[in-house]
C-alpha cells in the first residue's frame, strides 16, 4: 500500500465519520420536531424530515436513537404541560405577598389595606383552631394603626418572614396560596421570636388586572405576645 492509498483511505474514513455525525444530528432534530408536532400540532416540518431520512435508509441509526430521544422529548413536553399557569400572573402574586408584608412591618397600614379586595378580610386563628378576629378591609387601618403605634412607643419592631410559598391553585382570575411565616420583634434592640404560623390565602385578579387578597387566614402555632381583639 502506497502512502497515497493510506492517505485516501484516511480521508474516506473521516468523511464517513463526519457523514454519520451529520446524520445523527439530523435524526435527533427530526425526532424532536416530530414529537413537538405530534403533541402540539404546531408544525409538520419534523414529519417531512423523517420521510426524507427513511428514503435515505437511515433506519439503523434511527432505531438506536428513538428510545433515547423520544423519551427526552416526551419528558420535555410533560414538563411543559404541567406549567399550565400564566407566569406573569404568578410573579405578580408572589410580589403581592412580599409587598403586603413590607407595608405591614413598615407601618404603612393604608397601603397594606390596599392589597385587599373591597370584600377582602384578614383573620387570625389560634393554635386550637378557633378564630379570634376577622377584620374586613375597611377595618384594617383602625385595627392595626393603634397597635403599631404602641409597638413604636415601646421601641418594638415587628417583622414577618414568609417562606415555602405554595400556589395550590391558579386560574386566570383566582389563586389559592399557602405559606409559612415567622414573626419576630426587636424589643429595645433585643431580638425576640414571637411565633411561627401558616397562612391560607385566596387571591383574586380584579377587573383592572391587579391581584389582591380576598381571604387571609393567619394560623398561629402559639399565642401572640399581645392580646388580639377588635
Amino acid at each position: 500500500m502506497t502512502l497515497n492509498d493510506s492517505f485516501t483511505r484516511g480521508v474516506d474514513r473521516n468523511r464517513h465519520v463526519y457523514d454519520s455525525f451529520i446524520a445523527f444530528e439530523k435524526i435527533k432534530d427530526a425526532l424532536c420536531l416530530f414529537c413537538e408536532s405530534s403533541i402540539d400540532n404546531k408544525t409538520q416540518k419534523g414529519n417531512r424530515i423523517m420521510k426524507k431520512l427513511v428514503k435515505k435508509k437511515s433506519l439503523g441509526i434511527m432505531a438506536l436513537l428513538t428510545s433515547f430521544i423520544m423519551g427526552g422529548c416526551a419528558n420535555a413536553n410533560r414538563g411543559r404541560r404541567i406549567s399550565k399557569f400564566d407566569v406573569e400572573d404568578r410573579l405578580e402574586i408572589v410580589n403581592l405577598i412580599n409587598t403586603f408584608s413590607q407595608y405591614l412591618d413598615n407601618n404603612e397600614i393604608e397601603n397594606y389595606a390596599s392589597c385587599y379586595t373591597e370584600e377582602g378580610f384578614f383573620a387570625i386563628v389560634n393554635k386550637d383552631g378557633k378564630q379570634t378576629v376577622k377584620i374586613k378591609k375597611n377595618e384594617l387601618v383602625p385595627f392595626f394603626a393603634p397597635r403599631f403605634q404602641i409597638f413604636k412607643d415601646e421601641d418594638k419592631q415587628r417583622r414577618h418572614f414568609y417562606t415555602n410559598i405554595s400556589i395550590r391553585e391558579q386560574t386566570q382570575n383566582k389563586a389559592v396560596v399557602r405559606m409559612n411565616a415567622l414573626l419576630t420583634s426587636t424589643n429595645s434592640g433585643k431580638l425576640v421570636l414571637i411565633t411561627t404560623m401558616t397562612y391560607d390565602c385566596v387571591v383574586i385578579k380584579t377587573a383592572n388586572g391587579d391581584w389582591k387578597f380576598k381571604e387571609v387566614y393567619s394560623n398561629l402555632d402559639s399565642n401572640l405576645d399581645a392580646k388580639v381583639s377588635k
